[in-house]
């Protein structure tokens, strides 16, 4: 895994928030590690003032955090699905309902 040096950048409960850069810059790296798909060689992460190590993906779902792939069609699971619904799969107590999504939640 490509190494990614000196980022610090705070996230605030219901914010979305996307990361940019040329490619080989470290997005997708940083993206990896902060959902629990690559380890965190150095440094910390907190969520909630606590610290958080992700070891998978699951681990990051309970945190509240979730990730929509730069290749969706590659590494997302509802490819028919807009990115709304994709992103609600981090949070479905809060859009569903006895195990049926709504458009208004």
């Amino acid at each position: 895994t490509r190494r990614v040096e000196d980022i610090s950048f705070e996230v605030r409960a219901g914010e979305i928030v996307g990361l940019g850069g040329l490619v080989g810059a470290g997005r997708t790296e940083v993206a990896r590690s902060i959902v629990g798909l690559d380890p965190l060689l150095s440094g910390r992460m907190t969520v909630g003032g606590r610290p958080y190590k992700p070891r998978e993906p699951a681990d990051a779902v309970a945190a509240g955090i979730g990730l929509v792939p730069e290749d969706r069609k590659q590494e997302a699971l509802l490819l028919m699905q807009a990115v709304r619904d994709n992103v609600s799969l981090v949070v479905p107590d809060k859009v569903s309902r006895y195990g049926f999504f709504s458009r208004r939640r």
